[in-house]
């Protein structure tokens, strides 16, 4: 067969020894040349390794030809790869086209483990229904920290650039798993130059990955590249995997681009080779007949005997029947509700009518079953399909309709129609003709939904360059945001931060929610666990930090949002100042009025009530019962505390403690801390960004599915309950006239006596910005011109991100946010609330915020500057002094 022949051409090809530099493990030789991965603390990864010419312009839709070029330069192997050009269902808004036709690479990650020379190897393949999905989508952390298999991540082309066929040898089709094949050889012929065992290799994968784990077995030569496999949730025999009609799709596919009604397939290759990719991935939205269903419009199919380089030409089946498959140990799985993917697109809410879609089905089921469950192309006639349409629905159903009420039977009739009884199927087909062992397993234990993370959570992690020009570096300590209910030190990346090489970044976990900021108000259960461990954490630091080479007298706090904040509540102790040089604080300050919280008492007992404490109002009693309760208990009663969405934003944060609580934090309101003068007089710096209000504002914008309308929309009938939530003064007031009154102001003052709506919004945004962001900054920085020693800066980012947490909250492409909340901070950790790639002006801000950082640690006399414009102190000043950054340069307001 073809495998077996590539494996002969590639041995002269991809020959090379084992050739990691013992001195430095991240610089590898192959044939190609050197390349150069990554250290990342407990583990090494290779990212992005060609294993295919790039399959563009004449090879698009043909064979994958193996990578050939020669490195004349060290390849840079720290870039995660690329997405594979595809219409991921998983993207809001219309366009879902996202990637690169150039995507065919591996990534190779391997564990730091000193007691071995070698290791066994794990090839995985993605999901993603053949048609999305990507390699880097699933991580990989988890593996590398048991520390005993190399992990190899296998990119491959998805969709009508993967699997487009008109059912001859001119356009076979089966691309996608022909890119899988050579993968899988060149991980044979190279993963030994990484310290992998090429004769120790399990290829797994999950869903579309699975079944395509399953396919590569349906070749005899799989048995030279692995010994063994794993399918998750998906194989050959899945009714979804192997496709009929794809002849006629194609065709389709051709005429939705502009190829006319050509019937001859070469005349239609040469159009489609002609076309832009993203013009034929876009074209997969016209096969939809609603949501993403059918999920694979397009995928693997049998081809015909005198294809070129054909992957199967018999049917799955047929081929496990002869017995010439890959003999290899084999486990394959279901999970007892695989079914909720795609079923569970039916409980969505339709904005025309607010009804879900599975009321429909009951006068659309012999139009859309056959679409969902995959049978259309597989019966002779209409009434074969219809009888078929009308069997299941009988066996599942009966004579009850569809609905919401009986949504778990439709997705019990999803689960064995799609998976499990194509799972039975392949075991039994593999009983009678199989050789070596199959294994079968079923996964019954429900994620929980909405909830994450772990109690026992107090860490650190330390990231250091490799910078040969210094002994030792400054140190920036990094507190993370999420309104002191959510995040993590693990969300925002530290890439970019550690691609400048001059500093160490430190960062930081605490406790949040409840769990961290449950207060009675009394000595009993005085709250702000949360910072108290952020204050911890800040002495670990200064104290260890020399063993990783950081200096202890050169540590900047650095913090965005409630991470901010927390750097701005930390500096109220005037003892910070032995921990800390100098600090930052992006966008949050100790008087935004989301910080601290009034109404702590009554909150923390009605989260005794709501875990089942009862009505008790002695602290000690509820603080006992609240150890007893589990830790998920208290965290999932934070719903009870939301209005709506996530409003409010911050149900438990900061309280000003009791003067008798132990070990208190705070016992005065940050005002008169400040007013004191009793604070740490350490340069700082905070800032906002123009539109930063647009958390939470934009999540207004949300359509809802009940109505189809913008919940701005309904601010014109609920302005006066829900004002107070969204913007942090429900519990300052103290009757509710003050509280109308102030929604009555606020409401004049921005939209006089226009309507909330969608084009009233941006003005309804800057009034987020400047209650809950602007207006606080403005008066820290007057506080400290009055009583501050040390320098105070102020700067406003004012540069737009092409996509950022406005999209994001408001689940909407079509509107304008602005510069919102982190546009500036994402610049320096990369997050997945903002695209991952910079614009060019944006790449010159990066690396100027990253000089800013160093200088400023560095600074004898606490000077900052941005690029070319020197901050203005504060301290003493005659009047507010503000550094504007813009895409264009700086300058003071």
């Amino acid at each position: 067969m073809f495998a077996a022949r590539l494996i002969i051409l590639l041995s002269f090809s991809w020959f090379s020894t084992c050739a990691i530099d013992r001195d430095d493990p991240v610089l590898v030789d192959l044939h190609y040349g050197k390349l150069r991965g990554r250290d990342n603390i407990f583990y090494y990864s290779y990212e992005s390794l060609p294993y295919a010419e790039p399959p563009i312009g004449e090879l698009r839709f043909e064979a994958p030809q193996p990578y050939k070029q020669q490195w004349t330069d060290t390849f840079n192997a720290t870039q995660p790869p690329v997405t594979c050009m595809q219409w991921n269902q998983f993207i809001f808004g219309d366009s879902k086209l996202a990637g690169d036709e150039d995507c065919l690479t591996v990534s190779i990650y391997k564990p730091k483990n000193g007691s071995r020379n070698s290791f066994p190897v794990v090839a995985h393949m993605h999901g993603g229904a053949f048609m999305f999905g990507e390699a880097r989508q699933n991580g990989h952390e988890n593996m590398m920290r048991e520390g005993n298999l190399i992990l190899v991540k296998i990119s491959y082309r998805l969709g009508p650039l993967g699997f487009a066929s008109t059912g001859d040898a001119n356009l076979p089709g089966n691309f996608g798993l022909k890119d899988q094949r050579l993968a899988l050889l060149w991980i044979k012929q190279n993963i030994a130059s990484f310290g992998g065992e090429p004769d120790n290799i399990l290829v797994i994968g999950h869903s579309a990955g699975g079944a395509s784990v399953h396919l590569q077995m349906l070749t005899e030569d799989f048995s030279k590249v692995a010994r063994a496999a794993i399918s998750f949730g998906g194989n050959a025999v899945d009714p979804w995997v192997i496709q009929r009609s794809a002849r006629e799709r194609a065709f389709e596919l051709g005429r939705i681009v502009g190829c006319g009604q050509a019937s001859d397939s070469v005349t239609l290759k040469k159009c489609l080779k002609s076309k832009s990719a993203s013009e034929i991935v876009s074209a997969v939205s016209s096969f939809l007949v609603f949501s993403y269903v059918p999920f694979t419009p397009f995928g693997p199919v049998v081809e015909p005997a005198d294809a070129p380089e054909a992957f199967i030409t018999q049917h799955p089946i047929d081929i496990i029947k002869s017995g010439k498959f890959a003999q290899v140990p084999w486990a394959v799985s279901y999970n007892t509700e695989d079914g909720c993917y795609n079923a569970a697109v039916l409980l969505e809410k339709q904005a025309s009518n607010g009804r879900e879609l599975i009321v429909d089905l009951n006068d659309r089921w012999f139009d859309w079953a056959p679409y969902l469950l995959f049978y259309r192309d597989s019966m002779s006639t209409i009434k074969d399909m219809d009888d078929y349409s009308r069997e299941l629905r009988q066996e599942y159903m009966g004579d009850r309709r569809f609905s919401v009420e009986r949504y778990l039977d439709l997705q019990r009739l999803f689960t064995d129609v799609l998976f499990k009884n194509g799972t039975e199927l392949a075991l039994d087909l593999y009983r009678k003709h199989g050789k070596s062992p199959v294994y079968a397993f079923v996964y019954d234990n429900p994620a929980n939904t909405g909830l994450a993370g772990d109690e026992d959570c107090l860490t650190v992690s330390i990231y250091k360059p490799k910078n040969s020009s210094r002994k030792s570096f400054p140190v920036a300590a990094f507190i993370h945001g999420g309104a002191f209910m959510f995040g993590g030190s693990s969300e925002d990346g530290h890439d970019r931060f550690m691609s400048d090489g001059n500093l160490i970044l430190v960062k930081i976990s605490y406790r949040l929610g409840p769990l961290g900021f449950a207060s009675t108000g009394d000595a009993n259960l005085s709250g702000n666990f949360g910072l108290k461990d952020q204050r911890l954490a800040l002495l670990w630091i200064k104290q260890n930090i020399a063993s990783f080479g950081g200096e202890p007298d050169n540590i900047l706090v650095i913090g965005h949002s409630a991470g901010g904040a927390s750097v701005h509540l930390q500096m109220l102790h005037e003892d910070f100042r032995n921990v800390a040089k100098a600090a930052i604080s992006f966008s949050g300050n100790a008087l935004d009025p989301w910080v601290v919280q009034q109404g702590g008492r009554g909150r923390a007992f009605e989260l005794g009530r709501i875990v089942g404490c009862g009505q008790t109002s002695d602290s000690l009693k509820l603080k006992k019962c609240l150890k007893s309760k589990s830790a998920s208990e208290i965290v999932s009663a934070v719903r009870s505390f939301l209005v709506f969405s996530y409003v409010p934003f911050t149900p438990f944060g900061p309280v000003v403690e009791p003067a008798d609580a132990p070990e208190a934090f705070i016992t005065q309101h940050p005002i008169d801390i400040i007013q004191s003068g009793k604070f740490a007089q350490i340069p700082w710096a905070l800032s906002y960004t123009t539109e930063d209000g647009g958390y939470n504002a934009a999540l207004l914008l949300e359509k809802q599915s009940s109505t189809g309308q913008e919940l701005i929309e309904e601010l014109n009938d609920r302005w006066f309950d829900w004002a107070p939530y969204l913007l942090f003064y429900r519990d300052s007031m103290t009757t509710i006239k003050d509280m109308d009154d102030c929604s009555r102001k606020l409401r004049q003052e921005y939209l006089g006596d226009r309507r909330f709506n969608v084009e009233s919004y941006l003005d309804l945004q800057r009034l987020f910005t400047d209650v809950l962001f602007k207006n606080e900054t403005e008066k820290v920085l007057d506080l400290y011109r009055k009583h501050g020693k040390s320098p105070v800066y102020g700067f406003v980012y004012d540069n737009p991100a092409n996509a950022g947490i406005g999209q994001a909250l408001a689940k909407r492409t079509d509107i304008h946010f602005g510069t919102v909340h982190g546009d500036d901070y994402f610049l320096i950790f990369e997050n997945s609330a903002r695209e991952f790639q910079l614009r060019s002006d944006e790449k010159i801000i990066s690396r100027n915020f990253l000089k800013m950082l160093n200088d400023f640690i560095l600074s004898e006399n606490g000077t900052l500057a941005f690029d070319t414009c020197v901050f203005q102190d504060n301290v003493d000043s005659s009047k507010i002094q503000l550094l504007s950054i813009t895409r264009n340069g700086c300058g003071n307001l």
